[in-house]
């Protein structure tokens, strides 16, 4: 036979174990009734979407290379002769027509003089026998042989005054003389440098490799920005100068001139220091999306899912022309419509879904 305190220890176990088990029945309920979807629920499938971008845009295109003047110049004698006077030394400032240097020219000065000489005798040949022809004194081929004789004598001192003219070397534009390779008694050739002339009148230029896409891009008078690690801070303006023609030969790379503004006394006028370039090209883009758009990426082809006016997605083929900064330029133009941006795995074409608008993609503004 049992004691009452035994008895109140089954009753009080026998109670909690109802409550362990009531309590489990109810959370089984309520995690049935959880799991069970409301019967108003939208089952269509969520995406967040944005409004491509269409027409052009603008790419800075980077690069660098050294500074130059515009018109850099070797200067020549035309004739071969001993250097008889150097007027100039590097780094002088010239003007043009100024004389730099001399050859020593004794022989074809005293041609010159003979030459002149001989003209003079010629025309008062000429002059002569032109009376005498007008008095029906002499034939015609008397004439005609004086005047022959005087046309050559002219010639003959043409020839030898261009011969004279060059034993001058003279600076063809105002600039800088910024090597010298001619000596006061020394002997030069026909053709070899006596200078290098750095010509002011046109500017300075900066010429960079660029690809061919940008090549057939570039514009000129397309704005740029020119600056030099050795100056750092400042930023010189610059416009696109002339386009290239030909790519480089060995590289395959095209080379763009960049044309700084001549005026800018800032600019260091020192042919050969580094500049960095960052050039606006226009890119005439159908349309853009951002990367995250894209499904499938192959290089240059890709798949984008439209959404239309009635929220139903349309499974979109795109051809990319260039990603540049996160966006993709499209080669073609893309029908009406928002692009998915996020939620596109699973979608299938001809889906109706429900729209999240992103505003965050209707511009991006410059890419690099």
């Amino acid at each position: 036979m049992s004691s009452p305190s035994q008895s109140t220890s089954s009753a009080r176990t026998i109670a909690r174990f109802g409550i362990v088990v009531s309590s489990a029945f109810l959370t089984a309920c309520a995690s049935s009734e959880a799991a069970e979807p409301p019967k108003n629920a939208d089952a269509r499938p969520r995406v967040t979407v944005t409004t491509p971008l269409r027409g052009p845009t603008v790419v800075h295109v980077l690069g660098a290379g050294p500074l130059a003047a515009k018109r850099e110049t070797d200067l020549a004698f035309k004739l071969g002769g001993v250097v008889a006077s150097v007027a100039v030394e590097e780094g002088a400032s010239v003007k043009r027509g100024q004389v730099l240097a001399t050859l020593a020219a004794a022989d074809v000065d005293a041609q010159a003089a003979a030459a002149a000489a001989g003209l003079a005798k010629a025309e008062r040949d000429f002059a002569r026998v032109d009376v005498l022809y007008n008095k029906e004194t002499v034939p015609r081929a008397t004439w005609d042989d004086a005047a022959s004789a005087r046309d050559v004598a002219r010639a003959q001192l043409r020839a030898v005054r261009d011969v004279q003219g060059r034993s001058v070397l003279v600076a063809p534009d105002d600039g800088f003389v910024t090597k010298r390779y001619a000596e006061r008694g020394a002997v030069i050739a026909a053709g070899f440098p006596a200078f290098h002339l750095q010509g002011a009148e046109k500017g300075f230029v900066v010429r960079m490799a660029i690809a061919d896409r940008d090549a057939l891009a570039a514009v000129p008078g397309s704005a740029a920005t020119v600056t030099f690690p050795a100056l750092p801070g400042k930023r010189f303006v610059a416009v696109v100068g002339e386009k290239p023609r030909a790519s480089a030969p060995g590289t395959g790379a095209f080379e763009l001139e960049v044309l700084l503004a001549p005026e800018n006394r800032e600019l260091p006028a020192l042919s050969g220091l580094s500049a960095e370039v960052d050039v606006s090209v226009p890119i005439q883009a159908a349309a853009s999306v951002p990367m995250g758009a894209l499904v499938g990426e192959n290089r240059d082809h890709a798949t984008i899912f439209l959404v239309d006016a009635k929220n139903t997605v349309h499974r979109t083929p795109v051809v990319i022309a260039r990603v540049v900064d996160g966006v993709a330029l499209l080669a073609e133009r893309l029908p009406e419509g928002d692009v998915v941006l996020a939620g596109a795995e699973g979608l299938v074409d001809g889906v109706e879904v429900v729209i999240k608008r992103d505003n965050s993609h209707t511009s991006h503004g410059d890419s690099r």
